[in-house]
């Protein structure tokens, strides 16, 4: 399906290091020329001519986004970060925008770092940096074209976002064999007695959907980091798609509501929000229902597989930590722009060891996986990582 949350395709915010003007201008105008052309593709790809196309010109379209963006990543400004990191401070060199670096800066520190300026650098500058022993730890934003450079100088690289996707068969593997947590969240799910069901279109049901449950949601849930789309693409999506509905016994109002679509053989989960951003849903298990319920409704459908849209790579924090419980695990996305690269200049300094802890998805050589281990002896870097995904 040819859609993305990728953060490169979001408006730049400013940034004081960054050139202005012509060039900033003409990468929002291209971004909203390629939202445009998403969404009519989108309107049209249910033929069964363009379905059957649908994966190659996934690919193209990913390799396009990719040749276009490598060249925003070749030179770039540094600044040098300085801040609270637990009981110990952390200096951390950053190089790339502001807007493209904050999500892995925030994991990094603990409130915002003081900073200043080094200049722009190019990549192989930035590469001869990794032996400045003033550093404990060096980000860089980038790009899959160049993120070899970065792995070949024992750079671990982040996608700055995981889909997830898992089959109807494994997710009911999961469930037969729950952990601890999976177990407590289905029968608190059973208690309930919760209903998923469809819940048709209407442009009223998609205003309802965004001012009562998605915003809200979104809000309640993250805060500043909240992604909120405009009321034409909920429409538009809603319009396409399906929308469930998750209803507790006897009610009429939906707890929850999801908008989702239906590509060949997967279901693709692609916004929800429980009513009013409701913390009391959400203590009750309204999105663990959704989960609990959606493979049993997508293979009455006759789908095979369920897609849950894109988390933030730290597997130690909670949405990407909860998804994967329930069995769902990183998949290929050819859209993916925007890659982290780091290496710790001080492998047991306080920021190589938050890292760590944060259990950041990585590229290797199989694939995705969880950094779940380095050698912190002094020079080891990234280079000893292993990475064994766990249920």
């Amino acid at each position: 399906m040819l859609q993305s949350e990728d953060p490169i395709l979001r408006a730049p915010a400013a940034d004081p290091h960054a050139r202005r003007g012509t060039r900033a201008g003409l990468l929002t105008t291209l971004l909203q020329l390629e939202q445009r052309v998403r969404e009519s593709y989108l309107d049209r790809s249910s033929s069964p001519r363009l379905a059957g196309l649908d994966a190659r010109l996934q690919h193209a379209y990913g390799l396009a986004r990719r040749i276009g963006a490598a060249p925003l990543y070749l030179r770039q400004h540094l600044r040098v970060l300085h801040g609270p990191c637990g009981a110990a401070d952390a200096t951390v060199a950053a190089w790339g925008r502001a807007h493209d670096l904050r999500p892995a800066v925030r994991v990094l520190f603990d409130g915002p770092p003081a900073e200043r300026g080094a200049g722009a650098h190019t990549l192989p500058a930035l590469l001869a940096r990794t032996s400045d022993t003033d550093l404990d730890l060096i980000v860089a934003s980038t790009t899959p074209l160049l993120a070899r450079a970065f792995r070949r100088r024992s750079f671990v690289v982040i996608p700055a976002a995981v889909q997830l996707a898992a089959t109807v068969d494994t997710l009911r593997l999961v469930r037969s064999r729950p952990s601890k947590s999976l177990a407590s969240d289905l029968l608190r799910v059973a208690r309930t007695g919760y209903r998923l069901v469809l819940w048709p279109y209407s442009a009223e049901r998609a205003r309802l959907f965004q001012g009562r449950y998605l915003e809200p949601h979104a809000r309640a849930r993250f805060a500043d980091d909240a992604s909120l789309p405009t009321f034409e693409r909920i429409d538009g999506a809603y319009r396409r798609g399906l929308g469930l509905a998750l209803l507790a016994p006897g009610g009429e109002i939906p707890e929850l509501l999801c908008v989702a679509s239906e590509r060949g053989s997967t279901l693709h989960l692609l916004r929800l929000g429980v009513c009013d951003g409701d913390h009391a849903l959400l203590r009750r298990g309204a999105v663990a229902a959704l989960y609990a319920l959606v493979a049993e409704f997508a293979a009455a459908r006759g789908l095979d597989t369920v897609h849950v849209g894109n988390s933030r790579p730290w597997l130690g924090e909670g949405v990407l930590g909860f998804k994967w419980k329930w069995g769902y695990r990183p998949v290929r996305n050819p859209a993916q722009t925007l890659e982290w690269a780091m290496r710790p200049v001080r492998p047991t300094s306080a920021a190589a060891r938050r890292l760590l802890a944060r259990r950041p998805i990585v590229r290797t050589s199989r694939g995705l996986a969880p950094l779940d281990a380095y050698d912190l002896a002094p020079g080891a870097g990234f280079d000893d990582v292993t990475t064994a995904p766990r249920a």
